[in-house]
């Protein structure tokens, strides 16, 4: 592998919290926060592997369409479903808010043994023009006895070569080399605006 490559394998903890510690959005009358909020991941695919409590939530845009909604507001008022995850619990109840993720009474689902779940990247999705799209998703908190379950996951991001690789639209997805972008330069354009 080059020295130059950007792929990234993350191990992430969550600690069980009692609810009232929480972060609460002032925007979503102080409904609890996620604990990653809405996203696509930047490079080609994430392979992650959670534990059974669960958490992860993946955008449904079917769902959402139908809902009327412009493309902008996606991430925020979207549908999404979880994906994995034992934890026969509440999720948090964003019913009725702006940025309603579940409906009321929403549980979370019976998890696959030891998933294995892949997310198309932005940089899958630009060599489709869109053909392939990348996974929003985001985790939210699964609340327990009034307590966070503990969350386990690990991901893999598979990104390319930071200096010599240069992504677009394929030319069988109508796309013509000129209009390519260097990966680092994808990826600075993607961290700049949150930091």
């Amino acid at each position: 592998m080059e020295r130059t490559h950007w792929s990234v394998m993350r191990f992430l903890d969550y600690p069980s919290l009692p609810v009232e510690k929480l972060p609460t959005n002032p925007e979503l009358d102080h409904k609890l926060r996620p604990r990653i909020p809405p996203h696509e991941d930047f490079g080609l695919i994430t392979i992650l592997r959670q534990d059974e409590n669960g958490g992860l939530q993946v955008l449904n845009k079917d769902e959402t369409v139908k809902k009327n909604l412009p493309e902008k507001d996606w991430k925020r008022h979207g549908v999404y479903e979880t994906i994995a995850g034992k934890a026969k619990a509440k999720l948090p109840d964003r019913s009725g808010t702006a940025g309603a993720s579940n409906v009321q009474g929403a549980t979370a689902e019976e998890p696959l043994q030891e998933p294995l779940i892949v997310n198309i990247g932005r940089v899958w999705d630009s060599y489709t023009n869109d053909k392939v799209r990348a996974t929003t998703h985001k985790v939210e908190p699964v609340i327990v006895d009034g307590r966070t379950t503990a969350r386990n996951s690990h991901a893999f991001f598979l990104n390319p070569n930071w200096v010599s690789c240069f992504f677009g639209p394929l030319p069988q997805y109508g796309g013509d080399k000129k209009d390519w972008i260097n990966f680092g330069m994808h990826i600075n354009n993607c961290i700049k605006p949150r930091y």
